[in-house]
């Protein structure tokens, strides 16, 4: 009788945001969402580009929850390629001034690698974001945001090479990685000055992230139509210290969005295998600028635009945003001269811009489509890489 009560009692919920279970006595709450996303790529013939594709670019189920009042979770996998690839997996719990987390996620450190793939403006992220691990392995303390205008987050991670998706285990060093971001005019008042009221959406940031590190476990740079424009040579290796920095900053008022970033790493570096006391220190650097203004009126922010009018309700039309963007990556030439880039791909920059209109038919369903051009440089008397053209489409369904 007491077991068919309990259950009597607990809740099931569907809506738009998933599939939820909470307990009778409210001290378990367990969420199951995800979503989907359907890529078209339609890149020039020029060599090396790869062929045109239908894919599907991530579908990643989620879930998530709270246990005992106090700890969060959250699991993520991605099953868009032939394995199943495992993206977040943390717990973490609240404190009266901070959070503790520990376990897969993103390191506290790109601007625009810390924004959810949902959230995107643009179908692929820019060139700073390849400087920035993807996810990590560690532990991090980090401010609960809701009542300040600033957060700051500092961690211990095993050290996932640029852009790399890192698994426990397969690196020889750690990192320590902090950030700090203030919006110091958020939620103005509007009685406030029209000065404040317009820096409102402000926001600047900067991130760090060192360590030190040995072994092959280099990451690769690709284009905006994901072709890997720049992989390290088979006996490249991390060869000691390694420092990241990202001065970052965003500025979003009415339908306006502007999003800008700058990221330099340096490395030791040495060939596998060599005295690694004669390394070299290679730096690489990557900034972008963003811009949006959405067309139907609705406000632009740091997350998706939420339709005023969906599409499926009387007079609906969704939301209509128009987007372009401007990039570059510059790679030390010292990597061709010692070596340590690969002679089948001898790019040193590459230079980027982005056009494009995203319709959000509802808040979960949206439609994108970009061009996008990418320019490549090489050292003198080398060709350099055929510059890319491409066309990317998105249907893209969060749930």
């Amino acid at each position: 009788m007491g077991a068919a009560s309990v259950c009597a009692e607990s809740r099931f919920g569907v809506s738009s945001g998933g599939l939820t279970y909470r307990s009778s006595d409210g001290s378990a709450e367990l969420r199951l969402a995800g979503y989907v996303q359907s890529d078209m790529r339609a890149l020039d013939d020029a060599l090396p580009n790869p062929p045109d594709s239908l894919l599907f670019r991530r579908v990643r189920p989620e879930f998530s929850g709270t246990l005992f009042h106090h700890f969060d979770f959250r699991v993520t996998s991605d099953f868009a390629t032939s394995s199943p690839l495992l993206y977040d997996a943390f717990v973490e719990t609240r404190f009266p001034r901070f959070i503790v987390r520990a376990g897969k996620f993103r390191a506290p450190f790109g601007l625009e690698r810390l924004q959810p793939a949902t959230d995107l403006t643009f179908i692929e992220r820019g060139l700073p974001s390849g400087l920035a691990p993807n996810r990590d392995w560690g532990v991090q303390i980090s401010n609960d945001p809701a009542n300040h205008r600033w957060t700051g987050a500092i961690g211990v991670f095993e050290g996932a090479s640029d852009g790399a998706l890192i698994n426990a285990g397969n690196n020889r060093g750690v990192d320590v990685a902090a950030r700090i971001f203030a919006t110091p005019w958020r939620d103005r008042p509007p009685q406030a000055g029209r000065f404040k009221r317009a820096l409102s959406g402000l926001g600047i940031g900067f991130g760090v992230m060192a360590g030190e590190h040995h072994g092959s476990a280099l990451g690769l740079y690709r284009t905006f139509g994901q072709a890997t424009f720049f992989p390290y040579a088979e006996r490249a290796s991390l060869a000691g210290a390694r420092v990241r920095y990202s001065p970052q900053a965003y500025y979003y008022v009415g339908r306006f969005g502007l999003l800008m970033e700058y990221t330099r790493s340096t490395q030791a570096m040495a060939e596998d295998g060599v005295d690694t006391r004669a390394y070299t220190r290679v730096t690489n650097s990557a900034w972008q600028a963003a811009g949006s203004w959405v067309l139907t009126g609705e406000a632009k922010r740091y997350r998706r635009v939420d339709p005023k009018q969906p599409l499926f309700q009387r007079h609906g039309r969704g939301a209509v945003e128009a987007v372009a963007r401007i990039g570059g990556m510059h790679l030390d030439p010292v990597m061709q001269v010692r070596g340590l880039a690969s002679p089948e791909s001898p790019s040193t920059s590459a230079r980027e811009w982005v056009v494009g209109a995203n319709w959000y038919l509802t808040h979960q369903v949206r439609v994108s489509a970009n061009y996008g051009s990418t320019r490549f440089t090489s050292l003198s008397g080398v060709t350099p890489r055929p510059t890319e053209h491409v066309v990317l489409g998105r249907i893209q369904v969060a749930f």
